[in-house]
């Protein structure tokens, strides 16, 4: 957790920069972002997947 003080959100691949070797990373949000992506979704909210 940073408090960013006014500054602009870092982007996710400045983020993924601090982070140790893994497999897998999970981020909510950024739909918009140029990285593989996985949807889960309910077939009962009546929304269709993005």
């Amino acid at each position: 957790m940073h408090e960013l003080g006014g500054e602009p959100e870092p982007s996710p691949d400045v983020l993924l920069g601090h982070t140790s070797p893994c497999d897998l990373v999970l981020v909510e949000g950024c739909k918009g972002g140029e990285f593989p992506k996985l949807e889960v979704w309910r077939t009962e909210g009546g929304k269709s997947t993005l």
